[in-house]
């Protein structure tokens, strides 16, 4: 019998085809734990990249904000693992009960695609935690991936970004033939960006899993 894919794993996929980090190192770390358990360190540091000084500062940072919990460690070593206060556990889980149900209500079959307005439900969990769940770069993919094509003054216009990291971040993704960019014809000075369509079909796949398999309602 085939061993479903978590979440997690998906998500890497998603990292090594696109090149992108899907999550910011914070959201990493809880959805890690969400899906893992009570956790030590090492684990985290093994499964989110995240170098250990950066990882230690926001274990910090996740628990002061009363995100986290230290546990004893199960192995008896010594050490603090970690755990996800309830109320964070809670709710993360009607967050993506909430995503399901609205994956259910999309049909391919019709021309929908799997996200529609996903931002809105993303941001319930980042206004509920206090910090963003996807790195720059991922934000932007999933704007255009949403909105099929914008100018740089319309991801300027949502709030989420600053000007300097948002046509940073462009540039950087129009390098690696992630996004695609073309003059706008209303104004030569500026372009319209659009996901490429190796990595909206990697969206399109994760989504797909991801909802298939019932991975956010179980």
């Amino acid at each position: 019998m085939t061993r479903t894919q978590s979440i997690s794993e998906i998500v890497a996929e998603v990292e090594k085809a696109t090149r992108l980090r899907v999550y910011t190192r914070q959201y990493s770390i809880i959805s890690y734990i969400y899906e893992n358990g009570v956790s030590s360190p090492h684990s985290i540091l093994t499964a989110c990249a995240i170098p250990s000084s950066t990882l230690f500062l926001a274990l910090n940072e996740l628990k002061r904000s009363g995100l986290l919990q230290t546990r004893p460690s199960p192995a008896d070593t010594g050490h603090q693992c970690y755990d996800l206060h309830p109320d964070t556990r809670n709710l993360l889980e009607c967050a993506h009960l909430s995503i399901h149900a609205w994956m259910k209500s999309r049909s391919p079959q019709r021309g929908e695609n799997w996200f529609g307005s996903m931002h809105d439900r993303i941001k319930m969990i980042e206004d509920e935690l206090g910090i963003k769940y996807y790195s720059i770069e991922y934000r932007i993919a999933v704007n255009l991936y949403e909105s099929f094509e914008a100018r740089a003054v319309d991801l300027l216009e949502t709030g989420e970004y600053s000007s300097t990291a948002l046509f940073y971040t462009l540039k950087r993704m129009s390098d690696m033939s992630i996004v695609e960019a073309r003059p706008d014809p209303l104004d030569l000075r500026s372009k319209i960006y659009s996901l490429s369509d190796r990595v909206r079909s990697v969206m399109d796949e994760a989504h797909r899993k991801i909802f298939e398999r019932g991975l956010l309602v179980n």
